[in-house]
């Protein structure tokens, strides 16, 4: 769940995150660090999300599902104060407004640049150490040896 460290590492970077998810997944993102969570398939999420916003300026959304979820990304950007940024780890999308900066995320891709060293050597093995960082979600074990490895892909 890209959600659960990027929520983490938003909070850590001094950023308040406010979020989209299913309602059983509220508490869950509360606990990882976010002020505020909405339910992506309410018919009024982006009027939501901008009432959220409502004197605040954004440092740009982060799109994590793709599809529908790029208009309301659009929506949400172009109507607060703030970066017109979009992240996302999809592809295929429209090309965004011209105001809109969008980049598509990959994880690999910062391991050989800054972000990569802030995140993987400077910040993580001390948060996590401390407990400050939770490795989320829980991970699943399959079995052990690779006697299991067609178990952990049907997992």
């Amino acid at each position: 769940m890209l959600e659960s460290n990027t929520i983490q590492l938003a909070v850590a970077a001094g950023y308040e995150v406010v979020t989209t998810a299913s309602p059983k997944n509220f508490e869950y993102m509360k606990e990882l660090g976010a002020s505020q969570v909405y339910d992506y398939r309410s018919p009024t999420v982006v009027d939501e999300l901008l009432k959220a916003f409502e004197g605040k300026k954004t440092a740009g959304v982060l799109d994590c599902i793709g599809g529908s979820a790029w208009g309301s990304c659009m929506n949400v950007v172009l109507k607060t104060n703030g970066a017109k940024f979009v992240a996302t780890t999809k592809r295929g999308f429209p090309d965004p407004p011209d105001d809109v900066m969008m980049k598509v995320v990959f994880g690999t891709t910062i391991k050989d640049n800054d972000v990569g060293k802030a995140v993987y050597e400077d910040f993580l093995p001390k948060a996590l150490m401390s407990g400050t960082f939770v490795p989320a979600p829980e991970p699943l074990v399959a079995g052990k040896g690779l006697d299991s490895v067609q178990d952990a892909i049907n997992l």
